[in-house]
């Protein structure tokens, strides 16, 4: 049995069908992030540290006032939003990319060090072999 429902534009919209899109698309980013974690296992500590820090948040409004705390926040809030966000916002998602690019080109570099230090390994082992004859 399909549901199906009007939608703003006034075409009809499959419930179900939209339901399924978006129970694969969560099942997808589940195996994905299953994936990194495991990838994320094997490298070095410091590695594993920028790719954990590599996405900028907004700032968090808080005081440590306990009665006037909750208007510093709230004062904090409206300057945020009024003034700053739009500024802001822009230079968080640049820092955000700049941060995801950098992360993914060291763990590059580190996987072709990996490659590179097998192969000078088994260059030094052929070497070995070829200068005992």
């Amino acid at each position: 049995m399909s549901e199906e429902k009007a939608a703003p534009g006034g075409e009809a919209v499959e419930v179900a069908a939209v339901l399924a899109r978006v129970r694969a698309g969560a099942r997808q980013r589940r195996a994905e992030l299953a994936t990194i974690s495991e990838e994320l296992k094997r490298l070095p500590p410091s590695l594993a540290r920028v790719h954990e820090l590599r996405y900028v948040d907004e700032p968090v409004c808080e005081s440590h006032r306990p009665v006037v705390g909750r208007f510093i926040v709230l004062a904090k809030k409206l300057v945020y939003q009024g003034f700053m966000r739009w500024y802001l916002d822009s230079l968080v998602r640049q820092q955000n990319a700049f941060n995801r690019a950098a992360s993914e080109a060291l763990r590059d570099l580190f996987a072709r060090q990996g490659l590179l230090a097998a192969e000078l390994e088994r260059l030094a082992r052929d070497a070995e072999g070829a200068g005992g004859d």
